[in-house]
C-alpha cells in the first residue's frame, strides 16, 4: 500500500449542511486542518455577510497560494438539496487551482454541468457515484 504525503480535507455531509453558511463554515473548518491560518480569516469574511462568490474567491486564492497539493473530499453529497450550495461548488470547480483535486461521493445525480466538464476533460467518474475533478 502506497502512502501519499499530501493534504487531504474530508468533509462528511449530513442533511443539516444544506444551509450555505453552515456548509461554508464546515468546509473552511475542514480545510483548516490542511491549510494553516485560513479559518479565522474566512470566517471573518463570512461573518461580514459578504456574497458567497467573495468567500469562494477568497478561498480559491488561499488554495492557489498553498505550496502543496490538496485533496478535498465531499462525502455523502446526496444530502445537499440547496441550489446556493450547488452554485458554490460550481464556482469552486470552475476556478479550481491546479494544485487542488475535488472528490465528490454521492448516491444521486448532481445538479452540476457535468456534461460540460466531461467535454473539457475535467472529471473522472468512478463507479456509479464518485466524481473526481
Amino acid at each position: 500500500m502506497k502512502h501519499i504525503d499530501e493534504s487531504v480535507a474530508w468533509f462528511t455531509i449530513d442533511q443539516n449542511d444544506n444551509d450555505p453558511v453552515r456548509f461554508l463554515r464546515y468546509l473552511i473548518h475542514t480545510l483548516s486542518f490542511s491549510i494553516l491560518n485560513v479559518e479565522q480569516k474566512l470566517n471573518n469574511i463570512l461573518d461580514e455577510i459578504t456574497s458567497f462568490e467573495t468567500i469562494v474567491d477568497t478561498l480559491l486564492n488561499d488554495l492557489d497560494t498553498y505550496k502543496g497539493n490538496i485533496h478535498i473530499v465531499f462525502d455523502n453529497f446526496q444530502e445537499i438539496h440547496t441550489p446556493q450550495i450547488y452554485q458554490i461548488l460550481n464556482r469552486l470547480i470552475e476556478y479550481l487551482p491546479a494544485n487542488v483535486r475535488i472528490y465528490i461521493i454521492t448516491r444521486t445525480n448532481l445538479e452540476l454541468p457535468l456534461a460540460k466538464w466531461r467535454v473539457k476533460g475535467w472529471i473522472l467518474e468512478v463507479g456509479g457515484g464518485s466524481i473526481i475533478f
